[in-house]
């Protein structure tokens, strides 16, 4: 397994500093910028909330909710890229982030085998966090916001998934912050193991959601997992867009 990015330069390897200072820009244009326009657009075009951005009854287009996606995962694409292109000496390029060259037939079923296990997971810790505490409400806005009203919303569903959510998330997650998490590490002679839980810690935050925040730092682990295996967020990407595909899939049928 390849552990480093494909130069010898020092001033292009990824650093934990680089992971905490991209992760703090995210988080705050996060809540204060790509919050504040995901609920702008969804309002409209439609959507009625109240202050606590409970849905109201008064349902929106779902194409209003596409564009919410998109500028959210699109927006922290360009930032993060913005973010190496100047705060960094010599920025690593785009193939090594992705980790292109690792995108091989062994590592992608690899990838595919860790979609039931994060599946899994994810409904085990739903169903405990279910018995324990009441998340009818926030089932109930997923439910209304991501479910698919016909076929060809689905379809459309699935390529945002595999194109767009996915392969951004994990570039930004696992090429960038795990990477330098994994590289400080890796410099001190310390487990890298931290890095996939430093890294999957960030991920749930991130989200800005109490209610599935242990169930997305457990698939943040496990996404970790398979990063540190194959040292490709492409990879990755297929593991992440294909879960979210079974997820919605799921929503569309029960």
């Amino acid at each position: 397994m390849k552990n480093s990015l494909n130069t010898n330069d020092k001033e292009m390897i990824l650093s934990w500093k680089h992971s905490i200072y991209l992760w703090v820009l995210l988080f705050l244009i996060q809540i204060f910028l790509f919050s504040t326009l995901t609920s702008l657009i969804l309002k409209i075009s439609g959507w009625n909330f109240n202050e606590l951005l409970l849905i109201l009854g008064i349902y929106g287009p779902t194409y209003s909710v596409w564009l919410s996606v998109f500028v959210t995962e699109f927006g922290t694409l360009i930032i993060s890229l913005c973010y190496l292109r100047f705060f960094m000496k010599k920025h690593p390029a785009i193939k090594d982030i992705a980790g292109i060259e690792n995108f091989n037939s062994s590592n992608n079923l690899l990838a595919l085998g860790f979609v039931p296990i994060i599946f899994f997971t994810g409904t085990f810790i739903n169903n405990l966090q279910t018995f324990f505490f009441d998340s009818s409400v926030n089932n109930f806005i997923y439910d209304v916001i991501f479910r698919p009203k016909n076929y060809w919303e689905l379809i459309i569903w699935i390529i945002i998934m595999f194109t767009l959510v996915g392969p951004i998330e994990e570039i930004v997650f696992r090429g960038i912050i795990q990477k330098g998490f994994q590289n400080k590490f890796k410099e001190i002679e310390t487990p890298e193991w931290y890095a996939i839980f430093f890294s999957g810690i960030l991920f749930s935050i991130f989200h800005l959601d109490l209610s599935t925040i242990i169930p997305i730092f457990f698939m943040g682990i496990l996404l970790g997992l398979v990063y540190y295996k194959t040292d490709s967020s492409i990879v990755c990407a297929i593991t992440h867009g294909s879960y979210d595909v079974v997820t919605i899939i799921l929503i569309f049928l029960l």
